[in-house]
């Protein structure tokens, strides 16, 4: 898990074969600043499932206007560089770990 900024966000979609997970974040807010080490945490524990990035939309503002972001924080899951889905809030580690895992197991099901 790092922090990007929109540039490297644009070459990791383009040079991923699997799942991407950007947490969109605006690191002053107190909901943001909970959710970091909650989204950190399920990084780690879903290490070798997904890439794990975390972007400051205040810092980014082309990127999030384009991914149409507008509330933080917001968890936006790609795959084959297309959004799959997105979680929008704060959410537990263990919670947001049980999306992720959930989401990606039936995504391979569908072999999309």
């Amino acid at each position: 898990m790092r922090w990007i900024n929109d540039l490297i966000l644009e070459d990791r979609l383009v040079a991923s074969k699997g799942f991407v997970v950007v947490a969109f974040l605006r690191c002053q807010s107190l909901p943001c600043k909970h959710y970091t080490s909650e989204f950190f945490a399920t990084a780690e524990a879903l290490k070798g499932e997904a890439e794990f990035f975390a972007l400051e939309a205040t810092e980014n503002p082309v990127i999030t206007e384009a991914c149409e972001v507008d509330v933080f924080p917001t968890t936006v899951v790609f795959r084959n560089r297309d959004e799959i889905k997105r979680y929008e809030g704060p959410y537990a580690r263990e919670a947001m770990k049980k999306r992720l895992a959930g989401l990606m197991a039936e995504e391979k099901k569908k072999g999309a």
